[in-house]
């Protein structure tokens, strides 16, 4: 489990410390900042706060296991995700994921691949293509790939890892 710190603080005062990370090249904390508790209360709502709670440390989860785990519907708890990872609290990007997986020596490991953009032009295909070259090289297989549809269309996959 990774701990990230979340504060109230003026964007200046963000925008200074990633200044100064930048110019140091040393890697700070994580933090995620807001510039208001009313910005942080509507991103970060009870039933958000009660999803992550459920899905910290829990290890590989599937979005149906994360809605079984908080007692909500799919659908809900995908709009959740959406914000969740929109936020910051939750990561998408594979290269990252894997990275962080191998740092925290997981043994499996959800993402989520999104397929609601270019899904057309092979978008989807290629993000997939992306998240397994990029586990597979870090020593990860694919354990499941689930896909999540919402009214007909395809929104994305939940795609779980499970080290070699």
């Amino acid at each position: 489990m990774k701990t990230v710190t979340i504060d109230i603080r003026p964007l200046a005062d963000t925008l200074g410390d990633f200044a100064q990370t930048w110019k140091s090249g040393k890697a700070s904390a994580p933090r995620i900042s807001f510039e208001s508790p009313e910005l942080l209360f509507k991103t970060l709502s009870g039933k958000r706060w009660e999803l992550l709670n459920a899905m910290a440390g829990a290890g590989a989860m599937s979005i149906r296991e994360a809605a079984r785990r908080v007692e909500r519907d799919v659908k809900a708890v995908h709009g959740d995700v959406t914000a969740l990872l929109n936020a910051g609290l939750l990561s998408k990007k594979p290269e990252a994921a894997a990275q962080e997986a191998v740092q925290a020596n997981m043994q499996s490991v959800t993402i989520w691949v999104d397929a609601s953009w270019g899904f057309r032009n092979q978008g989807a295909a290629n993000s997939l293509n992306r998240a397994h070259e990029a586990f597979a090289t870090r020593g990860y297989r694919v354990l499941s790939v689930e896909p999540y549809i919402e009214n007909g269309d395809l929104q994305g996959f939940f795609v779980t890892y499970q080290k070699l």
